[in-house]
């Protein structure tokens, strides 16, 4: 294991987690209607998250509350297979940027979301956040793809530490 992982470790860590979500995804291009109804909401809310991220000219704000939402991700697979491509697209397009650039981030607070926080950043903090962020939304999908009868690597859905954690149990 690294002590430091450098910025180009980052990005295609983040890549393997957007490959999951494509795999997923193109597993579903004979299931659409399960689709829909189990893996599609989860995936655009993923997709829109990194395109908050990604999509943005340099300089403005990342604001992952207002997103698009935009139907037509969750209801089709392939639309969704073509988004995450252009997700790993972009992410590879980060090779000429610094670990440490900074990034503003704007999101809702209060219970209410009547409030609007700005708040400082960097682009490894936020790359962090949306991989983390999706394979959180990976761990909702997993019992609803399993019980589907898709079959998922046991990584899938799994923080990295996690999986970490489960390999070295096993290995004593």
């Amino acid at each position: 294991m690294k002590s430091r992982p450098s910025f180009a470790d980052l990005i295609a860590f983040n890549v393997a987690v957007i490959a999951q979500g494509q795999r997923l995804a193109r597993h579903y291009f004979e299931h659409g209607d399960a689709f829909r109804t189990q893996v599609g909401p989860h995936l655009r809310h993923i997709i829109e998250h990194y395109e908050a991220l990604l999509n943005r000219r340099a300089g403005e704000l990342v604001d992952y509350d207002h997103r698009a939402r935009d139907r037509s991700v969750e209801q089709s697979p392939i639309v969704a297979a073509r988004r995450l491509d252009g997700i790993v697209d972009g992410l590879q397009a980060l090779r000429g940027h610094q670990a440490d650039e900074a990034v503003s981030v704007g999101f809702s607070i209060g219970v209410d979301g009547a409030e609007f926080h700005l708040s400082p950043s960097s682009l490894a903090r936020e790359l962090n956040f949306v991989a983390s962020h999706a394979i959180h939304h990976y761990a909702i999908i997993r019992p609803l793809a399993l019980a589907a009868g898709v079959e998922l690597p046991t990584e899938f859905g799994k923080a990295p530490e996690t999986v970490r954690h489960e390999k070295l149990q096993w290995a004593t």
